[in-house]
């Protein structure tokens, strides 16, 4: 009696009885037999290696000679070309029993490179030696995906099948690939031609009439051999393995009598298969598929993401994308009628919606507030990131792609901390708005009492006053009166400032934002000939630096200048697509990926933007004077083309100890600067710490300045101020622990070499001197002298952040004081008036009594 079994994984012997002939298997053979190149690309465990050891025998029957590269025995790891492609000869050799020795053959060659030797071994060997037509099978080809020279091998093949077109005998060449990818993955460099050649044989899952191989292995099993077939491809949707794997349980249930146990095959799926399925995963199958699917950390969210939307919806449109093709080749989902929906239940009740949830949240540093967030159908605000959170999740997703939900729960974070920064700026400013009008009310009580106080003592002169001064003292004793309130009313400050104000007003006019970054334009045309769609956008980053020197030269940090390297502007060009691709995505309901294929970033929209952005909006762009070598040291000198700049004068650093007080400036709140034809304000922020290590040393030795400072990573290049408004350092890097900061600044010592170097010189110019000088008078209450001085300085430097402020300021309190001037002289007339005849009727009333 013959013994019928099935084979659980691996390839089945080419005498098999559980073989399963499919429609793939006659078209690989017509294709192949006809010369035509083919490729077998789909996920694991599909049958691909016995469809190979099929067609491989009926060929032969043909007289058609084979041979058969698996990838998987040369190697993939730790080899060099020569190595790899020595190895595709030797099983050439094997195969096709050449009379040529391959190791003595390759030395020959030597001169020629690796991909060079194979391309003459295929035209002086095998189709010299060999007079019939050749089919060479590659297995495994995913193998050497990840190998750097793997473009140059398919490039050949490819070339092979161009050489039809001069060369005849290349027409009995022909080529199969298998193996798990997709076309594009062949050759991936985007300055080459693709893999564009070759027929795709699709090979689908067991249909009913094809599995009648199987039955005979049920007959006398089962009660009704068809009914068992029907219900075990209904678990496995037709999957060679699982379908092969299936079928055995239900022999090994049964024995050699039938047994009630083998009719219910539900129980079977669930007891040896679903159920605690990663400890009987034997031969492994179902690990395989969660292997395939988490391998690559930056694309694991968005499969799971996708896969979430299919358990969600039951299927989902199918669109080709890379996300979706490589969901396809993990086995886990297949595409029906356009339709993309998991490949059978049996895993839908493995990798349920449970485990996608676990698995999502073992990647995602926020698993939990996003769950929460969705679970309110993304109401619940409380669920959001913020701060040092949101930054955080920011660095986790750079370069991955992350599901609908994760960019939506992102997205959603970013526009409430913005709102919520906006809300606490606003109430800042009422809060300052306060403040100030508290201030004022308080100065002006300060002021009446002075002038009741000034009133009380008048009258207490004029009652000790005889009638013998008469009108001249009078009149004396008013204009003294109106005098001393209009001086006093002069003296007054327009407001007490402290250190930290005195420095800030110095200093910002020379503070300056730096942009280094791109801005284009993306073109998408559908491939379905629907309407086209244009979207703009801008990627960058943000700097700070201050002026050095009135002729323009600024200081600040190496990173402005990146783009100045090809491979970082390539870069910025890259993520301004994704940026786009992304936008448009949203709108469209499209995943990025599909975006970019069909669509192309304008060279005509394209630029890079290399700014400097004064404190009052105004823009320039720079040329780099110096740029340091060491990514360290992290100072770069820059120049724009103005005259009579605001300076920041160097202190010395050397001096500088342990809890001095400083002030850092900068930029660090990243608006949107890059759209320039706007003309914004823009005010560096300052922030008062100590300094709390005057010593530190980098590893290359290089000196610098802690600080308890806490500036965020945009105020890079800013200045660090001391309590005489000198500059001691110039914010460089920080090391973010939890919820603190630690700040750390390039010493001026060091900032002064490059300066020399770059042909500069730190001076302060007649701008300083003047805006100075006008800030002193204001404070004093000479507004008059303030703004004579302030209108000099717009003359010299119109880009000036502060005077126009100061100018209005000044206007205003000139009107106050004349308003207050012209009252004072009506309230003296008034007083002399009065006086006169109190004097008269006093003076009546003395001649009355004489009389």
């Amino acid at each position: 009696m013959v013994i019928y079994s099935y084979q659980v994984g691996g390839s089945l012997p080419v005498d098999a009885s559980t073989y399963v002939v499919r429609q793939a298997d006659q078209g690989f053979y017509e294709a192949l037999k006809a010369g035509e190149f083919c490729y077998v690309l789909n996920s694991r465990q599909m049958g691909k290696s016995s469809l190979r050891v099929q067609t491989m025998r009926r060929l032969q029957a043909e007289g058609i000679a084979c041979g058969v590269i698996d990838i998987t025995s040369i190697g993939s790891h730790d080899i060099n070309p020569a190595e790899w492609y020595l190895g595709i000869v030797r099983r050439l050799t094997r195969s096709f029993r050449t009379k040529v020795k391959a190791l003595k053959w390759w030395s020959e060659f030597e001169g020629l490179s690796p991909v060079q030797r194979l391309g003459e071994f295929i035209d002086e060997v095998l189709l010299a030696e060999i007079p019939q037509r050749i089919v060479i099978f590659i297995d495994e080809i995913d193998s050497i995906l990840k190998l750097e020279f793997k473009d140059d091998f398919f490039a050949l093949i490819r070339a092979c099948y161009n050489q039809r077109a001069e060369k005849p005998e290349y027409r009995r060449l022909t080529f199969a690939l298998l193996g798990v990818a997709t076309p594009s993955d062949l050759i991936k460099d985007k300055n080459r031609t693709p893999f564009n050649i070759g027929k795709a044989i699709d090979l689908q899952g067991f249909r009913l009439q094809e599995v009648q191989p199987l039955a005979k292995g049920l007959e006398g099993k089962v009660d009704n051999s068809q009914e068992a077939l029907r219900e075990i491809l209904n678990w496995t949707g037709g999957q060679p393995f699982l379908t092969q794997k299936l079928c055995q349980l239900v022999v090994d249930a049964c024995g050699d009598t039938s047994n009630p146990q083998s009719q219910d095959i539900e129980g079977l799926v669930r007891a040896h298969i679903i159920e605690n399925w990663e400890s009987q995963d034997e031969p492994e199958h179902l690990k395989t598929i969660r292997d395939r699917i988490l391998r690559n950390e930056q694309r694991a969210g968005r499969l799971l993401g996708l896969y979430q939307q299919i358990l969600q919806q039951g299927k989902i449109a199918a669109d080709q994308s890379s996300e979706q093709m490589e969901l396809q080749l993990s086995g886990l989902v297949v595409e029906q009628q356009g339709k993309l929906g998991a490949y059978n239940p049996i895993y839908g009740a493995v990798f349920n919606q449970s485990w996608v949830e676990k698995t999502l949240a073992d990647l995602r540093p926020y698993a939990e507030a996003i769950a929460a967030w969705l679970a309110s159908e993304c109401k619940d605000e409380s669920r959001l990131l913020r701060g040092q959170t949101l930054l955080n999740a920011h660095v986790w997703a750079e370069g991955k792609s992350l599901s609908d939900h994760d960019y939506k729960f992102l997205a959603a974070s970013e526009a409430l901390e913005k709102r919520e920064v906006e809300r606490n700026l606003e109430a800042q400013k009422r809060a300052n708005q306060i403040l100030t009008e508290a201030q004022r009310k308080a100065q002006l009580a300060l002021e009446e009492e002075k002038k009741a106080s000034q009133r009380l003592r008048e009258a207490k002169q004029k009652t000790e006053q005889t009638l013998r001064k008469g009108l001249i003292g009078l009149a004396g004793i008013s204009v003294i009166a109106t005098t001393t309130v209009i001086v006093t009313n002069t003296a007054v400050r327009d407001s007490v400032l402290d250190l930290n104000q005195q420095l800030e007003m110095y200093a910002k006019p020379a503070v300056v934002s730096i942009v280094a970054g791109c801005r284009g334009g993306l073109y998408y045309q559908p491939d379905d000939g629907t309407e086209a769609h244009f979207e703009s956008d801008s990627y960058g980053r943000i700097f700070s630096g201050y002026f050095i020197n009135p002729d323009g030269y600024i200081a600040t940090s190496s990173p402005v200048t990146e783009l100045s390297d090809q491979g970082a502007a390539n870069e910025c060009k890259d993520r301004l697509l994704d940026n786009l691709a992304q936008k448009l995505a949203k709108k469209l309901q499209k995943t990025p990926d599909y975006i970019k294929k069909n669509s192309n970033l304008l060279n005509s929209e394209f630029e890079l933007v290399q700014y400097v952005i004064l404190p009052n909006g105004y823009s320039l762009p720079f040329s780099i004077k110096l740029k340091a070598a060491s990514s360290s040291t992290s100072i770069t000198i820059i120049k724009i083309e103005v005259k009579n700049a605001p300076v920041l004068k160097l202190g010395d650093s050397k001096e500088v100890q342990f809890m001095d007080y400083v002030i850092a400036l900068g930029y660090p709140v990243a608006t949107d600067i890059l759209d320039l034809s706007k003309k914004q304000i823009f005010a560096a922020s300052a922030t008062e710490g100590r300094v709390a290590n005057p010593n530190k040393k980098l590893k290359d030795s290089s000196s610098v300045l802690q600080i308890d400072v806490l500036a965020e990573h945009v105020s890079s290049g800013g200045p660090i101020l001391n309590d005489k408004g000198k500059v001691i350092g110039m914010i460089a890097f920080q090391d973010f622990d939890l919820n603190t900061a630690i700040t750390f600044a390039i010493p001026t010592s060091t900032v002064r070499k490059f300066i020399r170097q770059a042909g500069a010189t730190n001076e302060k110019g007649l701008t300083d001197q003047l805006y100075r000088q006008g800030l002193e008078l204001f404070w004093r209450g000479n507004y008059e002298g303030a703004k004579d001085k302030f209108e000099e300085v717009k003359e010299l430097f119109p880009q000036h952040s502060e005077v126009d402020l100061l100018i209005r300021k000044s206007d205003q309190k000139i009107a106050e004081w004349q308003k207050n001037s012209y009252i004072l002289w009506l309230a003296s007339i008034g007083v002399i008036l009065t006086v006169t005849l109190s004097l008269l009727k006093g003076r009546n009333t003395l001649l009355a009594t004489e009389m």
